[in-house]
């Protein structure tokens, strides 16, 4: 089963009214080449902007944050 705590940074991650520097929703991107570059430039995005981390929410519609 899932840590509470993840499945609440999800909810609280879809409730933002669209993708930012940090957040990326992808519905079912499975290809490694595009998954590293995206890995890449949120933690180069991260960095920037002094966060510690960045995050991609898997199986959630970029269009309206529904779970896939």
């Amino acid at each position: 089963m899932a840590d509470e705590r993840v499945l609440a940074l999800i909810d609280d991650l879809r409730r933002l009214p669209a993708e930012t520097t940090l957040v990326e929703f992808k519905e079912n991107n499975v290809n490694p080449s595009v998954i590293g570059k995206l890995n890449s430039a949120l933690s180069n995005l991260a960095r920037v902007e002094d966060r510690e981390f960045g995050c991609v929410v898997r199986g959630v519609l970029d269009s309206n944050h529904a779970k896939d």
